[in-house]
């Protein structure tokens, strides 16, 4: 394979194959230099026996920037007001995808054969097989079975790492013994750390000591650990409501409801706002919560390229003009307009790194007079220089997107989710929405936990009225960006293609490859690195990719550290496809 991919890379370069396509990028008025003071030969990583190995986590002076309660201070500000300007975004190159197709089909193939020596009883059968059941048909797709046998478990010990610490700069890794296929492991007993860029911890708050988990263990004598019932019925209470009426005042809408699950916020929020007869136009690459809830919603969709806001204004041109097909009762169909029709979009896109052109999305739903729902699961709090989300980072009224969600399990390091409006709308989800009727309430500590850091960003505009000094909350929304951009920028200096926008904290790096995926992750982990990683299905097939969540805990040393191991690894395993 490696001699295929070396012959294809010959080939490419006396022709003429794209590496680029244009979408949306989104541009700041920061300098990248001053994010750019560092370099990859000052980077503190030591070698041993020729590997990379990241040197300890620092809470010292570094390039100039201080740490203070694991959190180094920058001292640029953020920009009040971003545009929109086309992105380039990567594409495949040809001997890859030539390469990808190969290595695929060759794992197909060799798994049915191991399927073939399964059934002749010559190797172990790990089929889940159902017994006394002649005659029933299937209850599981044996596509999606073989797909997971051979395939995914070839890949399994690459991610799903149980940790033994909060999920912060850096977390303790259970150590496993993984057996035949993949198919079990065993605890060895031991762990091990490593700087962990993996989670969705874009502010830092995954923490267990400090004033904001002391005042949670002071709640929790008061208001319990659970309240085991619905919020219509026992699950409501005083900190419960100051809790949604904090959202609506930090958002700057009129009123917001909280969800004890950010899944269920969507998934079972949505089918209650529209349904048979409304059209939902929705963003190719949106999650599967706002998926499953359109589908549970019963209203008909239809998908828009990703970003692609002419292709979404093609779209709402002929959802107003056509209308919808209606059988008039003759054997006859007559059109009649749709009942409503909603836009929905992500603020930012886990898997991609793209963020939302929301300016043009906003200026489209008012000219053809349809609603926006807006999904801001990693987007609030990391963006905009309030930590407000993708209204803030493009100074956008708020009010002008009809329905705001987010989760809390991003950014503030808890659980659960809310949707916000007007407080006519959000009565009516109070009224209308299972998760009310049969979902338990957000627990109390949890409710206080984000509560607490809501309180920190209401209290930052105060702060900026009294004084110019920065705040806490504010120290962190700036190292995050600082973390950001500096980590991009480095990354395609290597070569990486990196998908995403430049102010996006979600840094996929795309392998192209399962096998390139599974070394890249497997090399990392092995120099003290965690990340994730995404192959087919839940990307496409060719767009298999590592993701790099930055956070305001790292450390300047601790991302120099990954940078400095990511070049080694990437002129290994050929992956700096656009290195000079």
């Amino acid at each position: 394979m490696r001699l295929i991919s070396t012959i294809f890379r010959i080939l490419t370069t006396f022709g003429c194959y794209p590496t680029k396509s244009t979408g949306m990028k989104h541009h700041s008025s920061i300098n990248h230099s001053t994010y750019c003071n560092g370099s990859i030969t000052n980077g503190k990583s030591h070698h041993i026996n020729g590997t990379c190995v990241p040197s300890k986590p620092t809470n010292e002076v570094f390039n100039g920037n201080h740490v203070k309660n694991g959190i180094e201070t920058v001292t640029e500000t953020l920009p009040n007001k971003v545009t929109a300007t086309p992105t380039v975004r990567p594409t495949i190159p040809f001997y890859m995808l030539v390469s990808n197709y190969l290595s695929h089909a060759i794992l197909l193939i060799f798994g049915h054969f191991d399927d073939f020596l399964r059934r002749i009883g010559w190797i172990h059968s790990i089929e889940k097989v159902e017994h006394n059941r002649d005659g029933y048909p299937a209850l599981f797709s044996s596509f999606h079975a073989f797909y997971f046998r051979n395939i995914i478990l070839r890949m399994i010990n690459m991610w799903c790492h149980p940790i033994v610490s909060v999920p912060g700069a850096t977390i303790e890794i259970l150590e496993r013994k993984f057996g035949p296929y993949n198919e079990s492991w065993q605890y060895t007993g031991k762990s091990f750390k490593a700087i962990n860029m993996g989670s969705y911890n874009y502010l830092g708050f995954a923490e267990n000591q400090g004033p904001r988990i002391e005042s949670i263990l002071t709640d929790i004598p008061k208001n319990g650990v659970g309240l085991a019932s619905s919020p219509n019925e026992l699950g409501t209470f005083k900190k419960y409501a100051h809790l949604e009426a904090q959202v609506a005042q930090f958002l700057g809408v009129e009123d917001s409801v909280v969800i004890g699950m950010g899944f269920a916020t969507n998934a079972l929020g949505l089918p209650c706002l529209f349904g048979p007869g409304s059209l939902v136009i929705s963003d190719q690459l949106n999650h599967a919560s706002l998926v499953l809830g359109c589908k549970l919603s019963g209203a008909k969709v239809r998908v828009f390229k990703h970003n692609d806001m002419q292709h979404l204004e093609k779209l709402l041109k002929e959802a107003v003009i056509q209308g919808q097909p209606t059988p008039n009762g003759f054997g006859r169909k007559c059109v009649q307009p749709w009942k409503k029709i909603i836009i929905i979009v992500e603020g930012i896109y886990s898997m991609e790194g793209t963020i939302v052109n929301l300016p043009e999305v906003i200026r489209l739903k008012k000219r053809y007079k349809a609603y926006l729902y807006m999904d801001e699961a990693h987007s609030i709090g990391a963006m905009g220089s309030r930590g407000r989300g993708i209204c803030d980072y493009y100074s956008c009224d708020p009010k002008e997107v009809d329905i705001l969600m987010g989760t809390f399990t991003k950014s503030f390091a808890a659980s659960g989710g809310y949707i916000a409006g007007t407080k006519t709308v959000i009565d009516y989800i109070r009224s209308s929405s299972p998760s009310f009727y049969y979902c338990t309430t957000m627990a109390p500590p949890v409710v206080q936990q984000v509560s607490y850091i809501m309180d920190q960003f209401l209290a930052m505009d105060k702060n900026n009225n009294r004084s110019k000094e920065i705040c806490d909350i504010q120290q962190r929304i700036l190292q995050l960006k600082h973390n950001t951009i500096y980590f991009r920028t480095k990354l395609k200096e290597l070569g990486f293609h990196v998908d995403g926008d430049v102010d996006s904290p979600v840094v996929p790096i795309m392998a192209y490859a399962p096998a390139h995926l599974k070394c890249l992750i497997r090399e990392l982990l092995d120099r003290g690195i965690a990340t994730t990683g995404a192959s087919f299905p839940v990307t496409s097939l060719t767009g298999i990719r590592a993701r790099f969540c930055l956070s305001a805990a790292h450390t300047n040393q601790m991302i120099e550290d990954v940078i400095v191991c990511l070049a080694e690894i990437g002129q290994k395993i050929g992956i700096t496809f656009d290195a000079k």
